[in-house]
């Protein structure tokens, strides 16, 4: 696999772009560790699919990847302004060439490309993630109002699986903001949805509009899971505007992105969940 350069005389490049599209970042994190694991995983993302030989993806191994995560921050995090101009291990994080993206390079070098993105909590206790976002949009206010603002900001919006936030009453709530919205409004696969849990209807009344991401939780140790469950895509991309291009093929573009790495087993998720549970019934930051 060819390792990344940003060339300025040379934007739009053919190249295989691998992506988290629910990646986080908490204070119990080791962030030299989760930048390290993420690169890791995305490479093994695109490692798998050329295997396979899929047909957006060439079979040839000498092909050039472009790494990218979207950081989902909730209200009391924001790292993403916090961190620019920061180390972290062999770390160092850089405005990158649009104002919502940050580079991790190494050396000099850029490895990964970080877009600012947000997770809000709706008057109806859906997540609604705003990809691409630097602004804060306020949690409680009903979940039409919160896409709306998104649009007009020029974010992506996305409805993230969450165990059981797509049944019953949210459920139908879901559904009817994916029928309003079509194809403005993406779903959002994640590796908590267990193996062997069928793909909700959400995901197939959108469509191909489905963005896979490995959501790590606030847990220590939850590093290792960053970018093992994303997405890969071959085809012309502006490195210049690496969130411009990723917007146009989401919304033009969807068949193009395959989901790529493993989810997690049905007890492993309930472990970790299980786990998660009890560290919110302690008085801590997490």
């Amino acid at each position: 696999m060819l390792e990344f350069q940003y060339d300025a005389s040379v934007i739009r490049k053919n190249i295989i772009l691998a992506g988290d599209a629910h990646f986080h970042l908490y204070p119990c994190f080791d962030f030299a560790r989760i930048f390290s694991e993420l690169i890791r995983n995305l490479d093994a993302l695109v490692d798998v699919r050329v295997g396979q030989r899929t047909p957006s993806v060439p079979s040839d191994r000498n092909h050039e990847t472009f790494r990218l995560a979207f950081l989902v921050e909730n209200v009391k995090c924001d790292y993403f302004h916090d961190m620019a101009g920061k180390q972290f291990g062999d770390f160092q994080i850089v405005q990158g060439t649009e104002a919502n993206c940050l580079n991790v390079n190494k050396d000099g070098k850029a490895q990964l490309c970080l877009v600012a993105s947000r997770q809000i909590v709706t008057m109806e206790k859906l997540e609604v993630l705003s990809l691409g976002m630097e602004e804060k949009i306020a949690d409680g206010l009903p979940a039409g109002e919160i896409i709306e603002k998104i649009l007009a900001a020029g974010g992506i919006p996305v409805l993230p699986f969450s165990p059981g936030k797509w049944l019953f009453k949210r459920g139908r709530l879901a559904k009817s903001l994916v029928t309003k919205y079509g194809q403005k409004l993406v779903a959002g696969d994640s590796a908590l949805r267990p193996v062997g849990w069928g793909r909700p209807e959400i995901m197939r009344m959108a469509g191909g509009r489905i963005l896979p991401g490995s959501d790590p939780l606030p847990l220590p140790g939850e590093e290792k899971y960053a970018g093992q469950y994303g997405f890969v895509c071959q085809g012309m991309f502006d490195v210049s505007k690496p969130f411009t291009a990723i917007k146009e093929i989401v919304l033009n573009k969807p068949d193009t992105i395959l989901a790529a790495g493993r989810r997690c087993s049905m007890l492993n998720v309930a472990g970790r969940l299980f786990r998660l549970k009890k560290l919110k019934k302690r008085p801590i930051d997490i």
